[in-house]
Order: C-alpha cells, then sequence, then structure tokens
C-alpha cells in the first residue's frame, strides 16, 4: 500500500526512510478506514512539520525510464521564479512529446499586470506549446485546465521542479484534501495516480531537484520562510554611481555607470528578502555583521567568508529584467542599468524579456 499523501510505499521497518508508519497506527488506519498516511505526511499535515528524509536524487533518473509510457506530459512551473523551473534539461528530455505547460503563481505578480500580458508573454517564450496559466492558491484557471485534461483518453505524467506548486495544483484539480502540500521541496516521494471528478488520471511524480536556485543554497526553514509568501514585495531605486544595493544578503548590484538621468528600476521579490541601498563604503564597514541579521536571506549568523562569490558585470536595458534564480528579478523603468552582480558561485542568473512593462507606473 501507498501513502495517500506523497506516494511512498508504506513500511514499519525503518523509522526515517520514505513512507514510514508505525505497524500499530497502520492497523488501526486500515481497520477504521482512515486516510492511511506515512508519518511524515501525518506531522505535515497536523503539525506543520517536516521528517526530512532527504532530497530525491534520483528524480531525473525515474522521469526518464517513466517518459516511454505516457503520451501526454503536464509540466508546472512557476512564473515567479520561471527561468529556474522552465529548465532546458526537461524541455530537452521532452522533445517530441505532447506537453502542456501549467504555469502557476500569476496571483504572486502584480494586480496592475493583466492576463492578457503574462499570456503574450508565456507565448513569446514557450512558442507554439500548450499551456494554462493558473493559481494553485486563489483557483484561477483551474477548471479550464481539469477540462481540458478530462477530454483525454489516456492518464498523464505530472512532473515539474521542486516547489513549484505541482502537489497544490494536482489537490485542487483531483479535490483530495489528502495530498501532501507544504512549502518543502520533495513534498512527493513517489508515484502518486490520482483521478480528476470527471475522471482523468493524473500520475505525479517526485519533484526535480535543482542545483542553482539560490533557495537550494539554505536550509529547509529558511527556504520555507521565502516560500510561504502569497505576495511579491516591490520596490524602486534610482541610485547614483557607486551605491550598493542589495537583494538580500546573497545578492548585491553595485552601479557602475550613471548618464545624465539615472536608472530607474524596481526590484520585485519575497517579504521574506531584504532591500536595502548603501555605500560601497558602508558595505565593507558592515557587511559581516550585517549578513543573515538585517540582510536575509540567510536566516540567522552564517559567515559570508565560506560562500563562493562571483562578480559579473552586466547592461540591462530598459525592456529587460534581471533574473536570479531562486531569489527574484530587477525591472529597468529607465536605463540602460550597468551594474556589478555579486552573488553565489553556483546560483544562475540571465536576462530577459520583460515580464513587467516598463511604462507602468505601478
Amino acid at each position: 500500500m501507498k501513502c495517500e499523501g506523497c506516494g511512498a510505499r508504506l513500511q514499519w521497518s525503518k523509522p526515517g526512510k520514505p513512507g514510514y508508519i508505525p505497524k500499530e497506527v497502520f492497523d488501526r488506519r486500515l481497520q477504521e478506514r482512515a486516510p492511511l498516511l506515512c508519518q511524515r505526511c501525518f506531522r505535515l499535515r497536523h503539525y506543520g512539520e517536516d521528517l526530512s528524509v532527504g532530497p530525491v536524487k534520483d528524480a531525473l533518473q525515474r522521469l526518464k525510464k517513466s517518459l516511454p509510457n505516457y503520451q501526454h506530459i503536464l509540466f508546472i512551473v512557476d512564473i515567479t521564479d520561471f527561468e529556474a523551473t522552465y529548465r532546458k534539461e526537461l524541455v530537452e528530455l521532452l522533445h517530441g512529446k505532447p506537453v502542456t505547460v501549467v504555469v502557476n503563481k500569476i496571483d504572486l505578480l502584480p494586480r496592475a499586470v493583466t492576463i492578457d500580458e503574462i499570456k503574450q508573454w508565456l507565448k513569446n517564450r514557450l512558442g507554439s506549446l500548450r499551456f494554462f496559466p493558473v493559481s494553485a492558491m486563489t483557483g484561477y484557471g483551474l477548471r479550464r485546465l481539469r477540462e481540458s485534461l478530462e477530454k483525454l483518453s489516456k492518464p498523464s505524467l505530472v512532473i515539474g521542479c521542486t516547489n513549484v506548486g505541482k502537489s497544490s495544483i494536482l489537490s485542487r484539480l483531483t479535490e483530495n484534501d489528502f495530498l501532501s502540500v507544504s512549502d518543502y521541496p520533495g513534498t512527493t516521494r513517489g508515484m502518486l495516480k490520482l483521478k480528476t471528478p470527471g475522471g482523468a488520471i493524473l500520475v505525479d511524480t517526485p519533484g526535480i531537484p535543482t542545483r542553482d536556485r539560490l533557495t537550494d543554497l539554505l536550509d529547509p526553514s529558511c527556504a520555507m520562510k521565502l516560500k510561504m509568501a502569497r505576495t511579491l514585495s516591490r520596490l524602486t531605486f534610482k541610485p547614483g554611481e557607486g551605491r550598493i544595493i542589495f537583494i538580500g544578503g546573497m545578492c548585491r548590484l553595485k552601479i557602475l555607470k550613471v548618464d545624465e538621468l539615472r536608472p530607474i528600476f524596481q526590484i520585485f521579490a519575497s517579504p521574506y528578502v531584504k532591500l536595502h541601498e548603501t555605500s560601497e563604503n558602508r558595505m565593507n564597514e558592515r557587511f559581516e555583521e550585517w549578513f543573515g541579521r538585517f540582510l536575509t536571506p540567510p536566516c540567522g549568523w552564517t559567515d559570508p567568508n565560506q560562500i563562493k562569490w562571483k562578480r559579473v558585470e552586466l547592461q540591462i536595458d530598459k525592456d529587460q529584467e534581471l533574473v536570479v534564480y531562486g531569489l527574484g528579478w530587477v525591472s529597468v523603468k529607465r536605463g540602460p542599468l550597468v551594474v556589478e552582480l555579486t552573488i553565489p558561485e553556483k546560483v544562475g542568473y540571465t536576462i530577459r524579456e520583460g515580464l513587467i512593462n516598463p511604462e507602468r507606473g505601478r
């Protein structure tokens, strides 16, 4: 038998391993016909506590083995971390397969961004692929997605990176209240077969772990704080040359060149990310003191000297955005913005076509 929350095979001989449930609890729930949840999912559901059993290291390998058995793929991504979750390696793996891309968390974008603008931006990124902008939080777009899936005659394989909201979406689509949903990565531990009210069969898979999101470098409780945000914070800057802009403690911008008109840009990130402007001298004096305390993330005392940093000079034009994987993005309203970006060596970044219209006042 499998856990109804995460899909792991239930077992009572190895505490701390996937699917563990005490034998007496298993027997009692079976007799009472109560939901069969492993200990981890039970504590996650009732206490908000994750008894971590480690990352799903072989998720990509398992996915490769599963793909030939399915004729339709549901690929779930996070619009607030699009480049980090619409992974090149996954896109290449799915080449030639019928794929529907589900773009979650559109409710976190500023209200002034219209759904038509979101759709046009996604069309520019996804080309001919079919896609559905949705919100697992509000339910937006999920009825239409469910109706589309219920027209298919065969099961769909559901894939996505960790923390894109896969379990939340499936819980909504299938009206299954016992799926384990949390802000911890890797909630789904095994293949989980689900069915929508109209009969569509969805086979959930463990989230694909990443290695280049800033959240991958944080301890689970700190990463959870960032993911728990139900909105994005936004702050506008008009700095002079040489000024330092911190986006938390693990990302900063140094303004390298300023024309007669200073650049104007907005930073979009979780409310748990501290945004702060200062001078270079002040930064040099206080950085180690601020890091992990005033400048978060990280959360709590951390030695910044233990991090391998990389620095790169970039120019971002008015119609572009600088994205830092797992953290947020910088949207240039008046440019060009010429900066030195400093981030941990393993964290990815990119410059993209703007999601937020630079002419938008709010």
